[in-house]
């Protein structure tokens, strides 16, 4: 082969692997940029939903209370962490809304309210039973402690509670305490069903008179 005809064909040849190598180069950015792409969508998607999560009951409660805001819903009582502490069980719903207002002093408020159905250990009998839950309670907002302080002497109502307001308030934690407060500090039955456990609390309870009884014999 002759040096000038080898020389010419050495040269593409060299051109078309530069080639190949650039494309495959390209090609593998490519693939990085799409992947990367791909993440970068998918954690958007994850924390945009967090985020209408979050906001969904995270409130500036000043301006929810003066624009007249409403929220409502309904919540398991299994994501009631505090609440559940307090019940037999964690079944039930808690049905809730959250209207936001301002009273005649000018002041904004919310107006929590919050029903439904829960489970209590009688301390009579020790039995699990129905308790059902209807509370509504209005709260005002200062902005600090001594302006909480301020009006609560201007309204002079026990019926109504100051609170000092947040910009990002959780509502959850509001609805919760509302829940809680509405329970009873000594949950029992009207009239307890029978069980094995009171009839021995019964017969093992020694007479008050039996005493007075064996004096009398004596």
């Amino acid at each position: 082969m002759r040096p000038g005809l080898a020389g010419g064909l050495s040269a593409p040849r060299n051109t078309v692997h530069k080639a190949v190598d650039i494309v495959g180069k390209t090609s593998q950015k490519l693939r990085e940029s799409f992947d990367a792409a791909r993440v970068s969508l998918l954690l958007s998607q994850v924390f945009r939903g967090k985020f209408l999560t979050m906001s969904a009951f995270v409130i500036d409660a000043f301006e929810f209370g003066r624009s007249n805001g409403l929220r409502e819903g309904a919540t398991p009582v299994a994501e009631m962490q505090r609440l559940t502490n307090d019940l037999a069980d964690n079944t039930g719903t808690i049905n809730w809304s959250v209207q936001g207002g301002v009273v005649r002093e000018g002041y904004p408020s919310l107006t929590l309210s919050v029903s439904g159905t829960v489970q209590l250990v009688c301390q009579r009998c020790l039995a699990p039973f129905a308790y059902p839950l209807d509370s509504s309670t209005m709260l005002v907002l200062g902005k600090d402690d001594e302006e909480a302080d301020q009006i609560e002497e201007v309204l002079d109502d026990e019926s109504i509670d100051v609170i000092v307001g947040s910009r990002t308030c959780d509502i959850r934690d509001l609805l919760e305490d509302e829940a809680l407060l509405a329970l009873p500090q000594v949950p029992k039955h009207d009239v307890c069903p029978a069980t094995p456990m009171l009839d021995a609390l019964k017969s093992d309870k020694p007479s008050p008179f039996a005493g007075l009884q064996n004096l009398k014999s004596e």
